[in-house]
């Protein structure tokens, strides 16, 4: 496929990510489109970053935007497959062939590994929290509530992961007090960035 048709394919996911519904196999009140989600992770990630710099020391603006991108982009394939519960992707191992270009182009302009594995670390946690703030606020019967607690439990995992991808990126041996302390305490703020949110909707 010619660079060409990669941006045209790209553009057009990105401009149809408001068509795409998510949790169409779980019950909650209202509906999400990817475009929501999508904009929520990057928001989530664009935070991460910020506490970074307060935090432990300032990121590299090439890797900073690099993440802004990516997390924009990073269902951006779903357009043209559909949005597919967790299981269903680990079954077709071929979806990984619609990945985003432009997401793909953004990891590209990262060159070492320790950034992008930072990137991916965090946009993985940012898509778990936004999917979970969605999903405390409307959640339906039990099996929704069971999807939730499942994505809670896998939060705890990804903050260690993002944790790890930090102190590697960093090439800190291990964080201070000060420094895991308020790590936790900026992700208790994430995870209940729900409670925030204004109820006029």
């Amino acid at each position: 496929m010619s660079t060409k048709v990669k941006i045209n394919v790209s553009l057009i996911g990105a401009l149809c990510q408001d068509r795409v519904k998510r949790w169409h196999v779980v019950d909650v009140s209202r509906e999400q489109r990817l475009s929501e989600h999508s904009a929520g992770v990057t928001f989530i990630v664009d935070h991460i970053f910020a506490a970074m710099e307060v935090y432990f020391r300032p990121i590299s603006p090439k890797v900073y935007l690099a993440a802004l991108q990516a997390a924009l982009y990073h269902d951006a394939h779903e357009p043209f497959v559909g949005d597919r519960p967790t299981c269903a992707k680990e079954w077709d191992k071929n979806a990984v062939k619609y990945t985003s270009s432009l997401y793909e182009t953004a990891m590209e302009s990262v060159i070492d590994i320790k950034s992008k594995r930072l990137i991916t670390e965090v946009i993985s946690l940012a898509d778990s929290l936004e999917a979970l703030r969605f999903l405390i606020r409307n959640s339906q019967f039990q099996h929704s509530k069971i999807i939730r607690n499942e994505i809670d439990e896998r939060v705890s995992d990804k903050i260690t992961e993002v944790l790890m991808a930090i102190l590697e990126y960093f090439g800190m041996t291990s964080p201070s007090d000060e420094q895991i302390t308020a790590w936790e305490e900026m992700v208790t703020r994430l995870k209940q960035w729900h409670a925030q949110i204004d109820e006029d909707k």
